[in-house]
């Protein structure tokens, strides 16, 4: 009944989810930085009540904000499936003080091990089964288990390649927001005829000598060498583009596309290449940069 105080004999000891599920509240009031929560609380329609009521009573209690947006993590109308299996949000502690929270949710993105895949299908509810149920046999058991690996895998895989960015909490949530923060639908719809308007408009200054003197618009320093910066700076480009459209973050080692990877690793051996890259890359989406500087030693 909740009637216990500091001189009862006993103690009403529970999970805490009557109150808040996720432990974020005790979390953000000590005003942490960085904050990790795994929601795997039963959820098939993923409506994140219990990440909804812990950002309400954050608010209301202490005033602090936190701004997440979850669409990656949201299912899928064509195939009931999730983009990601997590995001980042920021906490807002006022003073021009803010933390990060990974928010790492129970779902399914269709690139599961394929007997997690093989169990879902003839569970439907899974992987959001009652809580009711508390005799897992030995499938559902490894099912989740297998899921979880999978997911903290998908999740930090590529943030914790490089050893330097592990020892730096900052730079490793930052990198982890890169990496998953959702674009927007105008992103999506946009970005790439953005870009190749883009390389329009470069391929017309290189053909043209009298814009020399503009060529501090692209580039950090001018280039002598006009039209070698000019195409590898289009090969760059190309990087980028198929770095986006093939997903290599996610699908880095799929066999179709290793020849891609082969490919860009010889360009980026060469000296002049990474002359021009260091004259550019702060052209480059965050994610691309890190990308690049983890695959192919481009610093």
């Amino acid at each position: 009944m909740g009637s216990t105080t500091n001189r009862s004999k006993y103690i009403n000891l529970s999970d805490g989810g009557h109150f808040e599920n996720l432990g974020i509240y005790e979390l953000v009031r000590r005003r942490c930085r960085y904050i990790i929560a795994c929601d795997g609380e039963q959820d098939s329609s993923l409506t994140f009540n219990g990440l909804a009521n812990a950002i309400r009573k954050c608010r209301v209690d202490f005033g602090i904000n936190i701004d997440i947006n979850l669409d990656q993590i949201r299912k899928v109308a064509e195939n009931g499936s999730s983009t990601a299996h997590c995001v980042v949000g920021t906490i807002d502690y006022g003073n021009d003080i803010c933390g990060k929270l990974l928010y790492i949710k129970s779902s399914l993105s269709s690139d599961e091990p394929s007997d997690v895949q093989e169990y879902a299908k003839r569970e439907p509810a899974f992987p959001h089964q009652t809580t009711g149920d508390q005799w897992f046999d030995e499938s559902q058991f490894e099912s989740y288990r297998a899921l979880g690996q999978h997911v903290a895998h998908a999740t930090f895989g590529r943030a914790a390649s490089n050893p330097s960015r592990i020892r730096d909490k900052c730079a490793f949530f930052e990198y982890l927001s890169a990496l998953w923060w959702p674009p927007t639908p105008d992103i999506k719809a946009n970005a790439s005829a953005r870009s190749e308007e883009l390389a329009q408009l470069f391929e017309r200054s290189r053909q043209a000598p009298s814009l020399a003197t503009l060529d501090h618009l692209a580039f950090r320093t001018r280039p002598q060498k006009r039209d070698e910066h000019y195409y590898i700076n289009a090969l760059i480009e190309h990087m980028e583009h198929t770095f986006t459209d093939l997903n290599l973050e996610r699908d880095l080692d799929h066999p179709q596309n290793q020849p891609w990877i082969g490919r860009f690793r010889e360009w980026a051996s060469d000296p002049v290449f990474r002359a021009v890259w260091d004259n550019t890359k702060h052209t480059y989406s965050e994610r691309f940069r890190r990308f690049c500087e983890d695959e192919f030693g481009l610093s």
